[in-house]
């Protein structure tokens, strides 16, 4: 397999994995592990994808311990109820949600330490929600994804000129409420009232596993502070699909990670 970023080989990934005394593969889930679908919730893994994703969790169970462990993560903007719900993780599996906001370490480690939101974000929370609904409401196609943090504009499958138009005017009536984090994804405008990134959630994970390679996949804008927060030469940093990028390595679409894995898992193991 080749991996694409400036004509980097497959070997440099291979050299990085293998040399690394202890390993975090962190994944993010819309758009890597699962292809784009139009209602969040019926996205799921594909069946190759899941079958690997079974493994190195079981890599991570029969590593811990050793001297040479290799730890798995999934960082979603999703929050880490949906994250349950579609990706169906594995016990040794860490999980970062709401892009950040959301930690959960594998459930035979210790109690999830979840985000929760104070009264003022609560309240917050509920504007947000409301200006959000009157905008649905004036554009037909879009729809709305309630998540612990945040609400979620989306404006796939709608014409080009709905999208913009929609997205324009949450962006506008978002802009007048104090305290609202704006990300903008593929043809969705989400409104958090916790502010966080999949970097900080990625560096989150390197100190909770002492890892000195991360390996982070991931498709989306957001995906870009995740490769931002690792180290080029040291960690492994791949854009999934197109799209301009920082990441260091590239696979054409969810349909090649399964080939990304496989080699995870022909070195680590």
């Amino acid at each position: 397999m080749k991996l694409s970023g400036d004509v980097v080989l497959e070997k440099e990934v291979s050299q990085r994995l293998k040399h690394a005394r202890r390993v975090l593969v962190a994944l993010d889930f819309d758009g890597t592990i699962a292809p784009l679908v139009a209602r969040p919730e019926d996205a799921r893994a594909l069946p190759a994808t899941a079958a690997l994703l079974t493994q190195l969790d079981d890599l991570a169970r029969d590593s811990a311990g050793t001297e040479r462990p290799t730890f798995v993560a999934l960082v979603s903007g999703r929050d880490i109820a949906s994250l349950h719900r579609v990706a169906e993780p594995g016990e040794n599996s860490f999980l970062v949600g709401s892009h950040g906001a959301e930690l959960q370490v594998p459930a035979k480690v210790t109690t999830p330490d979840t985000a929760v939101l104070t009264e003022a974000q609560r309240e917050l929370l509920s504007t947000v929600t409301a200006q959000l609904e009157a905008i649905h409401a004036l554009h037909p196609g879009s729809h709305l994804e309630y998540k612990t943090l945040s609400t979620v504009l989306h404006t796939r499958g709608m014409e080009a000129a709905g999208a913009e138009a929609a997205a324009t005017a949450a962006e506008e009536a978002l802009s007048a409420l104090d305290g609202v984090s704006v990300k903008h994804g593929k043809e969705i405008v989400e409104a958090a009232v916790a502010h966080s990134s999949k970097g900080e959630g990625l560096l989150w994970l390197r100190e909770q596993t002492d890892a000195d390679c991360v390996l982070f996949a991931g498709d989306d804008v957001t995906d870009e502070h995740g490769f931002a927060a690792l180290e080029t030469g040291r960690d492994v940093s791949v854009k999934v699909g197109s799209g301009e990028t920082i990441a260091e390595f590239r696979i054409s679409s969810p349909d090649s990670l399964p080939e990304l894995l496989q080699l995870v898992l022909d070195v680590r193991s």
